[in-house]
C-alpha cells in the first residue's frame, strides 16, 4: 500500500522577466505548517537530476544543439512564469501558502518583451548558448527558381506585386481541464506519471535523464483528458512532479491554477512575419 500523497505547489516569483537569481530564501516557508521539504534545484542534484531537461532540437536550422532549458531555474530567470522551487506539505493549501512565503532575491536584466526587441543589433542575448534570433527559415517560392536573389529579382521586376508585414498576437492555451499531475514509484519502481499527454513515449525522451532516473525507468499513464492544443507535447509540468517525487521518493500531487499555467506554458507565442508576392499581367502568381 502507497503512503498517502504529498501535495506541490510551484514557487513562481514573477518578479521579472529576465534576471540572475541572487539567493532563494526558504527559511520562513520551512516552519509553515505541514510542510515536508522546500525543493529547490540543488536538492534535484543532489539525488543525481541534471536539472536539465532533453527538450529535441525540432529545426536543422536552430543555433541550440544541446538541451539547456531547466527543471527549476538556478541562475537566472529567463521569462515571467520561471519555476525556482516547490513546496511539498500534506495538504494542496498548506503548499501553496508555504510557496508564497519563499523569498527569492534578483538582480535584473534587460528585458524584451517582443522579437522586435529581441532582435535588434545591441540587444543583449538572453541565452548563453544562443543567439537570440536562434533559427532562420526563409519560405521561397517562384517559378522553378529556389534561390532568394532570383526569387527575390521575380518579384522586384514583375508587373503587380505588394507586400506586407503582418503581427499575430499570443493565443492562449485554455483547455478544458487544468494542469493537474501525479508522479510516484510503482510497484515495479518505474518513475510512473498520470497525466495529460499527447504523446506518452515523446513525454519520456523529453523528460531525459534530468530527474536522476533512467528513462527506462519511466512511464506515463494518460487520465482523462479534456483538450491541449499542443500544451501537452511538453514536459515541464512532469518534470516538476517528477523532482518532487524522486526527492521526496514518495507519491506526490502538483496541481496549477490556470493563472500559474498560463505563465509556465508560454503558449502560443505572438508572432512578427513579412511577405512579398508577385504575379504577372494575367494575374498569375509567380513569386
Amino acid at each position: 500500500k502507497m503512503p498517502a500523497a504529498y501535495h506541490v505547489a510551484i514557487v513562481q516569483p514573477r518578479l521579472a522577466h529576465h534576471a540572475r537569481i541572487l539567493k532563494i530564501d526558504s527559511d520562513e516557508a520551512s516552519k509553515m505548517p505541514g510542510v515536508a521539504k522546500i525543493i529547490t534545484a540543488e536538492e534535484l542534484k543532489a539525488v543525481g537530476g541534471t536539472n536539465v531537461m532533453a527538450e529535441a532540437n525540432f529545426h536543422e536550422r536552430s543555433t541550440v544543439r544541446i538541451p539547456s532549458r531547466k527543471v527549476l531555474a538556478e541562475d537566472k530567470i529567463f521569462r515571467y512564469g520561471d519555476v525556482v522551487a516547490l513546496a511539498v506539505a500534506d495538504t494542496k493549501e498548506h503548499a501553496r501558502a508555504a510557496a508564497a512565503k519563499v523569498k527569492v532575491e534578483i538582480e535584473k536584466l534587460p528585458e524584451y518583451l517582443s522579437f522586435l526587441e529581441a532582435a535588434m543589433p545591441d540587444a543583449l542575448n538572453i541565452h548563453e548558448d544562443t543567439p537570440n534570433i536562434f533559427c532562420k527559415q526563409p519560405v521561397l517560392k517562384g517559378v522553378g527558381l529556389e534561390e532568394p536573389t532570383k526569387v527575390a529579382s521575380v518579384i522586384d521586376e514583375a508587373p503587380y506585386s505588394v507586400e506586407g508585414s503582418f503581427y499575430s498576437s499570443r493565443e492562449p492555451h485554455l483547455s478544458i481541464e487544468g494542469d493537474s499531475v501525479q508522479a510516484y514509484f510503482d510497484e515495479d519502481d518505474m518513475l510512473t506519471f498520470q497525466c495529460k499527454s499527447q504523446g506518452v513515449y515523446s513525454s519520456i525522451s523529453r523528460i531525459g535523464n534530468c530527474l536522476g532516473i533512467p528513462t527506462s525507468k519511466l512511464r506515463v499513464m494518460m487520465n482523462p483528458t479534456g483538450a491541449s492544443f499542443g500544451w501537452s507535447t511538453n514536459a515541464g509540468d512532469l518534470c516538476l512532479a517528477g523532482a518532487a517525487a524522486v526527492v521526496m521518493h514518495a507519491p506526490v500531487a502538483l496541481s496549477m491554477s490556470y493563472e500559474e499555467h498560463q505563465h509556465f506554458s508560454g503558449k502560443r507565442c505572438p508572432c512578427h512575419s513579412n511577405g512579398r508576392l508577385a504575379c504577372d499581367k494575367n494575374g498569375k502568381l509567380t513569386a
